[in-house]
């Protein structure tokens, strides 16, 4: 499995390879003739085992061999220290020496043992550092130091120029930022032992790679992005082993795929033997075999990219399962300690970034051992995003805020821009800052972007200062760390031009100020706008424009639909299609009113009107209106005649007897009407204002008998036409009384018929009671002004009783087509009544009928199966009446049914024959009553004989009342039955009808 042979201590075999093959290079050059340079140098690699020196013999004088490479009376003091985990310290050939070493790792040169050689005693230091420059300090963010021990001149940055003598300088680099750096020192030996000085230029390479780097296609809060983590593993790791990355902060899918995520090394296999060759010089160019020998391999290649093994979401846990790095050969190839590790996870994977603003790192760990890597931290900004970029007044934009403390409260404010003075102290205008220049030309820079940069604080500061507007807030940020509210642009606090609005949270905590916030989503535009009023109108009316944060300057144009002129007339007086009143000039303010005439070309509908004032322009829809009609009156009967009255119609045109031009039209629904309907048949004409007035008759037909909407379209020679909608209401028919016996007299009601017109014409409508025999009974009436009438007519004796018949309602067009409305009337079945309701046999009872046929012999009269037709037979009266007495024949007692026909009509009614009871018979007063139930209140007995009174009563006891109690009832005699209520029950075989009337419930019964 393994590429090399212990693979740690290899790596310090390496290093010492490959500076003794290099290090000629890496020297001092001699500043006086004479001097011999100095041939030893001491270097320490801490890489998680103990410290190694490595020399080189530059002149061949090691004569004791006490240390390879370095000359008697030399040392082995370390002049690199380099502390981290994980070093290359290279020499090119023919290059200056050269440290390669992970960003954010130090190392250290003691600059007293540089000179320190055979010719100058270790003890003594370099007294003065003459020179000390970097070509590129920027690109190290300036972590390099110069110290000095004891207390002696000292730099904290970049330094240039004399250091006083001091003992032991160290010069120190941490670098934080991947690059590379050529570092040169020229140093003054001050010693006192008569040795001349010996001036020295140090010049070595500083190469900065990335270890444990973390970076992210966004930095925006939550966002779906990549992110590539470059590591320098210490151990091998071998496939099937696991990578594990804390995302704890970060948004992790519920699942990956291993297709998400790919890895990579810079290591290299030569195609002979599938050796392993790590990628170790500098600048890519130089390639070390396991041997630490630089060789040019012949058909080698750097592995292709690989997907890991598996992926596994682990909670805050990201674990990747190692694959084969190489599958290209033979083997199963492991990432060796020192080889470049590339981890590259695709937006598709579904991470996000943390929901809260703030700097964030991720901790590697693997399955090998115990050792962490954190890597550097990403920011995650807290950002504005406005809904809209740009606008007028009036503009409704919701502010979203994210990245930002959840649970506490977040402001919306209008970050103003800092102002910024000129060289002569003065308040620069928005206008000097947008053309990137001043009243004296601030240095001569002329290009806004340049000016930006140079005079950054021209741009709004991030945070809320005093007098910054608070544009609206949000109660509560969202779990989410996200909250938005809306507010309406309005100026002030918003000024012409660009506009940047800020956030501050409970935390006091402000959106992140960047180039991304300021200059795209944090920024609203306030463009000139314009409003109307009203917001619309018809042509020759005048609407009301006003302009808002122009710039100043004149009037230059106003455009209805985008037009200028044509051959219709359209006005091009400088510019301004419409006819414009008020003001023309833009003031101080920004702000310019006038009044705008609609032309009579204006074409009908949403048409958009263009203001250009001071160079700038903005729009509006208006609304035109077509030419317009009003109707007198709006609900309209056929053969009615109304008023009409046009306006923004062809000035000088006609609208009935053409002039040349068009054919003018008046039609409804479609239909035309002919002239002589229209103002009498004389012509109409159009004023030059476009208005004109006219009488018209509705013509009877189709479309004016038909209930509904119609529309009346009016066109005019000119060609222009205006419509106008009225309302035919619903014919409708009553007929009174609803029902009604065979030869009474009914009323018909009709409404909303054809009208009598102002010169008195009018029409017959027909009324024809309908009972199905083919002879109508007909009436004819007219209707009047108001399309109403009213006329009685006979209900036939013909008509069946009972029966439904329908009455017919009908009028002709002026195209003969019969218009009918029609209605039901019914004829009743007969009815009879009786004098009683119930008897004995025996006994007699008045029947009276009515609803007859009239003068007609009564046929049959039946109780049950018994004919009981009394002789001679009785008849109907004029109205159909009947009355005779009937006997009742021995019948079971019960209700049985009376039967009367006369000619084809049959009517009955029940009565109840009830068993007589001989007189002086007792019934006992509880079982008498039993059928009143509890309609029964109490009831009482006189006896003209004793002169004494008797009661009972359902709620007392009888034996409480003594003589006084009312025991039975005795058929013949007289009761006073008090009732709750108005009740019909049978009492000893009757039927009994007892009522209540005004509260008085008493009834006298005979037993």
């Amino acid at each position: 499995m393994a590429k090399r042979l212990t693979p740690f201590i290899g790596l310090a075999v390496v290093a010492a390879l490959a500076l003794a093959a290099a290090f000629g290079a890496f020297s001092l050059s001699p500043a006086y003739a004479g001097v011999e340079t100095p041939d030893a140098r001491g270097l320490t690699v801490t890489e998680g085992f103990s410290p190694q020196t490595y020399v080189e013999d530059v002149d061949g004088d090691d004569t004791n061999g006490s240390q390879p490479g370095v000359a008697d009376g030399g040392t082995s003091t370390a002049v690199f220290t380099v502390e981290g985990t994980r070093t290359d310290i290279e020499v090119g050939d023919g290059a200056p020496g050269a440290v390669r070493l992970p960003m954010g790792q130090t190392v250290t040169v003691n600059l007293s043992e540089v000179l320190d050689g055979p010719t100058q005693p270790a003890a003594l230091a370099i007294d003065t550092v003459n020179a000390f420059t970097t070509d590129d300090g920027d690109l190290l963010n300036n972590v390099i130091s110069l110290s000095a021990t004891p207390a002696g001149a000292m730099a904290t940055s970049i330094y240039t120029g004399d250091i006083a003598a001091s003992l032991n300088p160290v010069l120190t680099i941490t670098p934080k930022a991947v690059g590379s750096t050529t570092v040169t020192v020229t140093a003054i030996d001050g010693s006192t032992s008569g040795v001349t000085p010996l001036n020295s230029t140090y010049v070595f390479q500083v190469v900065v790679v990335a270890n444990g780097v973390l970076d992210a296609g966004s930095n925006n809060p939550n966002s779906n992005t990549r992110y590539t983590l470059t590591l320098y593993p210490e151990s091998q790791l071998d496939p099937g082993q696991d990578v594990v990355i804390n995302m704890e902060d970060f948004g992790l899918p519920t699942g990956l795929l291993a297709n998400r995520i790919n890895m990579q090394t810079d290591a290299y296999y030569a195609s002979e033997g599938n050796r392993y060759i790590g990628l170790n010089a500098v600048d890519g160019s130089g390639l070390f075999d396991a041997n630490g020998v630089r060789d040019a391999i012949g058909g080698a290649y750097q592995a292709g990219v690989v997907n890991p093994r598996d992926v596994l979401v682990d909670g805050d846990d990201l674990r990747i399962t190692l694959p084969d790095v190489n599958p290209e050969t033979d083997r199963s190839d492991s990432i060796m300690p020192g080889d470049m590790v590339t981890i590259s996870i695709s937006q598709g994977a579904g991470v996000r970034n943390p929901t809260e603003g703030d700097d964030y790192s991720v901790e590697i760990t693997n399955t090998v051992d115990d050792v962490s890597l954190t890597t550097n931290e990403i920011p995650v900004v807290r950002r504005v995003v406005l809904s809209e970029e740009d606008g007028g007044r009036g503009t409704e934009v919701t502010a979203t805020g994210s990245g930002f403390k959840n649970g506490t409260t977040l402001g919306f404010f209008l970050d103003l821009r800092t102002v910024h003075v000129d060289n002569d102290n003065d308040p620069m205008t928005a206008a000097e800052r947008d053309n990137g220049i001043d009243d004296d030309n601030m240095n001569g820079v002329d290009d806004p972007a340049e000016f930006d940069a140079r005079f950054e604080d021209l741009l709004p500061s991030g945070e809320r200062e005093a007098g910054e507007v608070v544009l609206c807030d949000v109660a509560q940020v969202g779990g989410n760390d996200v909250g938005s509210c809306t507010f309406t642009v309005s100026n002030p606090p918003f000024t012409p031009g660009f506009n940047y609005v800020g956030a501050v949270d409970g935390r006091g905590q402000f959106a992140t100020k960047s180039d991304t916030n300021n200059d795209g989503d944090q920024r609203f535009e306030l463009k000139p706008s314009i409003s109307v009023t009203p917001s619309g109108g018809n042509p020759g009316e005048t609407i009301l424009v006003q302009g808002f944060d122009f710039p100043q300057g004149s009037l230059t144009r106003v455009r209805l639909a985008r037009q200028d002129t044509d051959a219709q007339g359209r006005d091009n007086t400088g510019g301004l299609v419409a006819s414009v009143t008020g003001g023309t000039t833009v003031g101080t303010n920004g702000d310019i009113s006038f009044r705008v005439v609609i032309p009579n070309w204006a074409a009908e509908g949403v048409q958009d009107l263009q203001v250009t004032a001071g160079g700038e322009s903005d729009n509006v829809n208006i609304t035109v209106g077509g030419p317009r009609i009003t109707v007198t009156p709006e609900v309209v009967l056929a053969n009615q005649r109304i008023s009409l009255v046009g306006t923004g119609f062809t000035p000088n045109t006609r609208i009935s007897g053409g002039n040349g031009g068009l054919t003018p039209t008046v039609t409804i629904g479609g239909y035309e009407i002919p002239m002589a309907n229209i103002n009498e048949g004389d012509p109409v004409t159009v004023d030059n204002g476009g208005k004109w007035s006219a009488s018209l008759d509705m013509p009877l037909r189709d479309v004016t008998t038909r209930d509904g909407a119609r529309e009346i379209r009016v066109s005019d020679s000119g060609g222009r036409s205006g419509t106008v909608d009225i309302n035919i209401p619903a014919r409708s028919v009553t007929i009174d009384p609803a029902s009604g016996r065979t030869g009474t007299t009914a009323t018909v009601r009709g409404e909303n018929f054809p009208s009598r017109n102002d010169n008195g014409l009018s029409f017959n409508i027909s009324i024809a009671y309908d009972t199905g025999s083919g002879r109508p009974t007909t009436v004819s009436t007219v209707s009047d002004a108001s399309g109403r009438f009213e006329e009685e007519i006979r209900v036939p004796t013909s008509a069946t009783i009972p029966s439904t018949n329908t009455v017919r309602v009908s009028f002709l067009d002026e195209e003969d087509v019969e218009v009918t409305t029609t209605v039901t009337h019914d004829v009743p079945e007969g009815t009879l009544t009786l004098s009683a309701t119930s008897g004995a046999p025996g006994s007699t009872v008045t029947l009276r009928g009515e609803g007859f046929k009239t003068f007609v012999p009564v046929k049959s009269v039946s109780i049950g199966s018994i004919d009981v037709l009394p002789s001679p037979a009785p008849a109907t009266d004029a109205q159909g009446r009947l009355e005779f007495e009937l006997l009742i024949p021995g019948l079971d007692s019960g209700i049985q049914t009376i039967e009367v026909e006369v000619s084809d009509t049959t009517a009955s009614i029940g009565f109840t024959v009830t068993t007589s009871a001989e007189i002086g018979a007792e019934t006992p007063v509880a079982e008498g009553v039993a059928n009143l139930g509890d309609d029964l209140v109490r009831v009482f007995n006189f006896n003209n004989d004793t002169k004494s009174w008797t009661l009972y009563d359902p709620d007392v006891d009888p034996a409480s009342l003594g003589e006084t109690a009312m025991n039975y009832f005795i058929a013949g005699s007289s009761y006073w039955i008090q009732v709750g209520r108005t009740v019909e029950v049978i009492l000893n075989g009757r039927t009994r009808n007892l009522t209540c009337v005004d509260g008085n419930c008493w009834n006298q019964v005979v037993w």
